[in-house]
């Protein structure tokens, strides 16, 4: 009789080590408890800074759109909670708008409606003025296609429609009012491995 309790004893420790190979062997994120924002769920993405001098007063200023959660102008603020996730990939610029909803930053032709040539705007399809974008260290790079120059690390941070926008120009060029001189750094480059 007892072999027959032992053997039922066996039995059932089997079937419960069974069930927790079953377990243990299903595939999760690494580390499965982790994944609590959205910046976790693309290696590399993180938020961008600029550092312009006189335009703000807090220490920093955090890259981010016009209206989060919709598509628009990019623009510097200095009062975010949680800053949005950029990220370079395939020498394109895209913002992460949510765990489901990825956009690019496009670079605009701005010259009929402001004096510097170019605007950074996150717009649903890729397009704009062709260039690509990588990281040199810290800082954020566009460079116009068949062109490479360090002096497109520059862009401008212009007060427009009560918004700090972002512009770039792709030559040298004086600082139009109501514009300060910035350059774009991620400091989570400096250690990560970019994907081209």
């Amino acid at each position: 009789m007892s072999t027959v309790k032992d053997l039922q004893v066996f039995m059932r420790l089997l079937m419960v080590l069974c069930f927790l190979g079953i377990v243990v062997s299903i595939p999760t994120w690494d580390p499965f408890f982790d994944q609590t924002t959205v910046d976790n769920l693309v290696p590399g993405g993180s938020h961008i800074e600029s550092n312009v001098p006189s335009a703000f007063r807090a220490a920093k200023k955090q890259m981010s759109v016009q209206t989060l959660g919709r598509p628009g102008n990019v623009t510097i603020n200095n009062h975010l909670y949680e800053p949005p996730v950029f990220y370079v990939f395939k020498r394109q610029l895209w913002y992460m708008n949510n765990e489901s909803t990825i956009w690019p930053v496009n670079m605009r032709n701005s010259s009929t409606t402001h004096p510097l040539p170019m605007q950074l705007v996150v717009e649903e399809k890729q397009g704009g003025i062709p260039g690509t974008w990588r990281w040199e260290g810290s800082m954020l790079n566009f460079d116009l296609l068949g062109k490479k120059s360090p002096v497109h690390r520059l862009f401008f941070v212009c007060l427009l429609n009560n918004s700090y926008n972002v512009f770039f120009s792709p030559s040298p060029t004086p600082r139009p009012d109501g514009c300060e001189i910035t350059t774009l750094h991620s400091f989570v480059y400096s250690s990560v491995q970019v994907h081209d």
